[in-house]
C-alpha cells in the first residue's frame, strides 16, 4: 500500500491545543469570518469567533510527541523566517 495515497490535505485558518494529563490535543479548522485575538494582558491573549468555526481534524499527541513537534515547528518557522523575511501574527499587526 502506497502511504501517499493515505495523506489527507485540509486547510485550516484556525488552531487550538488542549492539553489534559498524558495528551496534548490538537484542533484544527475553518471560520468565516477570521477569529479575533485580543490581549487581554501582557503575555495573555484569548481568540475570540464571530461566525461559524468547524472542526475538521483532531491530532492527538503524548507529551513527549508534542514536544518534539514543537521544537520541529519552531526550527521550521526559523528556516522560513531567515529565508522570507518575519511572519506577523494579527496580535502582531497582520491582517
Amino acid at each position: 500500500m502506497d502511504t501517499q495515497e493515505e495523506i489527507i490535505v485540509k486547510y485550516a485558518d484556525i488552531g487550538l491545543v488542549v492539553s489534559r494529563l498524558g495528551t496534548y490535543a490538537f484542533l484544527f479548522g475553518t471560520s468565516m469570518p477570521k477569529p479575533k485575538i485580543i490581549k487581554k494582558e501582557k503575555d495573555k491573549t484569548d481568540i475570540v469567533v464571530e461566525g461559524d468555526v468547524k472542526f475538521h481534524t483532531t491530532i492527538l499527541m503524548s507529551p513527549a510527541i508534542a514536544k518534539t513537534f514543537f521544537k520541529n515547528l519552531q526550527s521550521q518557522i526559523e528556516e522560513y523566517e531567515k529565508k522570507f523575511g518575519e511572519i506577523k501574527t494579527e496580535e502582531e499587526g497582520e491582517e
